[in-house]
């Protein structure tokens, strides 16, 4: 999945003494093998909590809940599903899950949705699965909304492999998250719902039998609006294969962010866009990156990409950037970022932008 070159060792030596990879936190050694610790879930949810013991699950006060083993964290993802926000609440998870390539539904589906802090503690989920599409929210969590908060999670050996055939028109794709919707309510501003501390690393495969479809694919997240993500990484390698979309954004980070406070990430991996689509959006860090207003300005700083885009498109129009494909309006400060990697574009369709 890494993959090196000279341009990166100069990257290092050059910027490691003037301190700035310090930002990244990067770490050339990570590996996916599962711990030897992790609690392996057998595919089945719980659906009630007198199923489960305090080793499994523990309440300690009607605000911080625990995560002890998998059928916790599927007891979890069941109860979000239908229809417990844990608004405010605290989730710790306390020991690595190895979710062993089992079917996961993903954690809130855009009428039920997680509105807590998940807390990862610094642990693992291994071997996330999913193989459908969900109606449209693909990821650990499908979808996070006002209040939503993940710090310190870490998922290895993601599989996202979703042929996309149901009737939804929006289809949002990712590893962490498919669709992260803060939607700024007054009582709450953006650095309210944010994803902290987190790394992913694996694949995602798009295919489609149905077109005219609008698609956000990310490396962490499908789409971002309203939100912060900071010291957090994507080892994820992307490929899509012959999508026909109405709108594609695909990028390492996210396909599409909107209002977004972005510091102190990487991605290391490759995206490989097949489609004909009519209107594209691919970059190394975002697809489309769009601001708010002269007071909510949206901020990138210490990023870089690194990794090779490969795109086919047959279509209208497609924006492509080592970092954005696109900035929509003049509402951004960037700063400090930087993409290592090859572009190979090969576009028939009437207007391609560089």
């Amino acid at each position: 999945m890494k993959r090196k070159s000279i341009f990166f060792t100069l990257f290092v030596l050059i910027f490691g003494f003037c301190g700035t990879l310090s930002y990244f936190n990067y770490d050339s050694g990570v590996t996916s093998a599962v711990s030897q610790d992790a609690s392996v879930w057998d595919g089945d949810y719980v659906s009630s909590e007198s199923n489960l013991t305090e080793s499994d699950w523990f309440n300690e006060n009607g605000n911080d809940y625990y995560i002890r083993s998998a059928a916790g964290l599927s007891y979890f993802a069941y109860s979000v599903n239908h229809g417990t926000s844990f608004r405010d609440k605290r989730i710790y998870l306390e020991t690595d899950i190895d979710l062993n390539n089992q079917e996961w539904t993903p954690i809130g589906n855009g009428e039920n949705n997680f509105q807590g802090l998940f807390q990862g503690q610094g642990y693992a989920i291994y071997n996330l699965k999913i193989s459908k599409d969900n109606s449209g929210n693909v990821g650990f969590f499908g979808s996070l909304t006002d209040y939503s908060r993940v710090d310190n999670l870490h998922l290895k050996n993601v599989d996202v492999s979703v042929t996309v055939s149901s009737s939804a028109s929006d289809y949002y794709i990712g590893t962490m998250v498919g669709n992260f919707n803060n939607t700024g309510n007054t009582d709450r501003t953006y650095t309210n719902s944010y994803i902290t501390n987190c790394s992913v690393e694996g694949d995602i495969i798009v295919t489609s039998t149905v077109s005219g479809k609008n698609y956000y694919i990310g490396g962490l997240a499908g789409c971002i609006k309203n939100a912060t993500v900071r010291t957090s990484s994507s080892e994820v390698d992307i490929t899509t294969s012959s999508l026909r979309a109405t709108n594609l954004r695909v990028g390492g980070l996210a396909g599409e962010v909107q209002f977004l406070t972005l510091a102190d990430f990487h991605y290391d991996g490759s995206i490989d866009v097949t489609s004909t689509t009519t209107y594209g959006y691919l970059g190394g860090l975002i697809g489309l990156a769009i601001g708010k207003d002269a007071s909510n300005l949206t901020t990138i700083s210490n990023a870089y990409s690194f990794g090779d885009m490969v795109l086919n498109n047959t279509g209208s129009s497609f924006y492509v950037g080592g970092l954005i494909g696109r900035v929509e309006n003049a509402y951004f400060t960037i700063n400090n970022i930087y993409h290592f990697g090859d572009i190979e574009s090969n576009i028939r369709s009437s207007g391609t932008n560089y």
